[in-house]
């Protein structure tokens, strides 16, 4: 895989700008054996991409902002395609004293499948698109002296999402999500800190029509509806950290439970532990 991505950064009192290229060249050899026989798949992918973005300061607390980026990419050798697909987004935001801030945006996003999801058992999906969409979000960060606290509330609409099912990645129907999702981060001492994170969605297809049965309404499975995320951080000398965090996942239905029939995954807490050591300013271990 070979890549480039150079970017002109202008900046003045007024505006930020940022003008992008990225060129992407990667090739995939796959080989697979059915026991009988050997296949050899050999194919390449060429992307291309240009973006701009920019930030406006419309008064001395409101600003807006806008990206967008264009993307082609075109595969060749044993599989011949060509997509082109584009996102692109705008804000305003409010700000307050410090950090403090409220901001709404506006967005479309897309993901082009990596290129071993075309390939499954050695057999390619010529029909698999880029999952892409939109979405509108409201948020607000704030600080009360040691705690900072972040929330937002948004609803997305997907098209094409890509997930593995029946022994091959696809493309789901139409779906949409609304989400609410919080954290909190204190600052208790010098040397504790501890936060915690909270993100509920509702997954629910729109246009259920899939493998030729309708499942309007029901529910995206492997979409958990709550995710919690606990941590505490010490800092017992000035070069050594440690974190001790626990993540807990809300139930979901299993991969190909379109329906919404069968029993779901349960829900599980896992559980970490990490440390940091700062040898010096340049070097660091962790584990």
């Amino acid at each position: 895989t070979f890549s480039y991505s150079p970017a002109l950064h202008f900046n003045s009192d007024q505006a930020d700008w940022r003008f992008g290229f990225d060129f992407t060249d990667a090739e995939l050899d796959s080989k697979s054996n059915n026991g009988f026989s050997e296949t050899l798949t050999q194919f390449q992918r060429v992307t291309t991409a240009f973006l701009v973005s920019g930030g406006v300061n419309l008064s001395d607390n409101w600003n807006f902002n806008g990206n967008i980026r264009l993307e082609r990419a075109e595969n060749s050798g044993d599989f011949d395609l060509s997509k082109d697909e584009w996102a692109g987004g705008i804000g305003l935001v409010r700000e307050f004293e410090d950090e403090d801030r409220i901001y709404g945006t506006i967005r479309r996003f897309y993901r082009y499948p990596a290129m071993d999801e075309y390939l499954t058992f050695g057999t390619f999906n010529p029909d698999l698109m880029p999952e892409n969409g939109y979405e509108v979000e409201l948020g607000a960060d704030w600080t009360f002296e040691q705690i900072f606290l972040s929330g937002r509330i948004f609803r997305q609409w997907m098209e094409d999402e890509i997930m593995y099912e029946s022994f091959s990645n696809r493309n789901l129907p139409k779906n949409r999500r609304f989400g609410i999702d919080f954290s909190l981060d204190w600052q208790m001492t010098e040397t504790v800190r501890s936060g915690l994170s909270y993100e509920y969605v509702r997954a629910t297809f729109e246009d259920g029509t899939y493998s030729g049965l309708n499942y309007s309404g029901s529910r995206v499975p492997l979409v958990p509806e709550g995710l919690l995320r606990l941590f505490i951080e010490l800092q017992p000398l000035n070069s050594l950290w440690l974190n001790v965090g626990a993540s807990y996942v809300g139930e979901s239905f299993r991969g190909s439970d379109f329906s919404n029939t069968e029993a779901k995954l349960e829900k599980y807490w896992l559980y970490d532990f990490g440390i940091n050591y700062e040898l010096y300013e340049s070097a660091t271990l962790f584990g």
